[in-house]
């Protein structure tokens, strides 16, 4: 078995094994197996709609960075409002925003334009990545 091949076997293994245990209610487990759905970390394909699951129940036992990530998921990246569902980036499906002219300031922005980090999600898929650039959105303004 290959180098590769290996890794992937294990990080699957790993990732089973967080699942059950935040299937098991156990808080700690169900913010990181969140996190790296939610933001396309730790070896796992972006999946936002199980990594909020996953987020919403650690929030609902009391976990505080559950809740900050939940809230950072929900802001226009541009501005910072909360309760964006307008717009998402067309070409990495990975930062909301809360209309064309929020849209347009950050992807020209002159300290960090998103342009320099967006790639397709075929572009990311092809390269052997996850379908995100950004792998934290609560770190990651890009």
């Amino acid at each position: 078995m290959a180098a590769a091949e290996a890794a992937a076997v294990a990080a699957a293994k790993s990732n089973a094994r967080m699942i059950a245990n935040a299937d098991r209610g156990c808080v700690v487990w169900q913010f990181f197996v969140g996190k790296n759905y939610a933001g396309g970390a730790g070896g796992v394909k972006r999946d936002l709609p199980l990594g909020k699951r996953y987020l919403e129940l650690s929030a609902v036992q009391g976990s505080q960075d559950a809740v900050a990530l939940l809230k950072e998921l929900r802001k226009c990246v541009a501005c910072g409002q909360l309760d964006v569902h307008h717009m998402i980036c067309s070409r990495c499906h990975n930062r909301r925003y809360c209309d064309a002219s929020c849209q347009l300031r950050h992807w020209n922005s002159p300290t960090n334009p998103h342009k320099l980090h967006c790639v397709k999600r075929r572009e990311a898929a092809d390269a052997g990545g996850s379908s995100s650039e950004h792998p934290d959105p609560s770190t990651d303004n890009n």
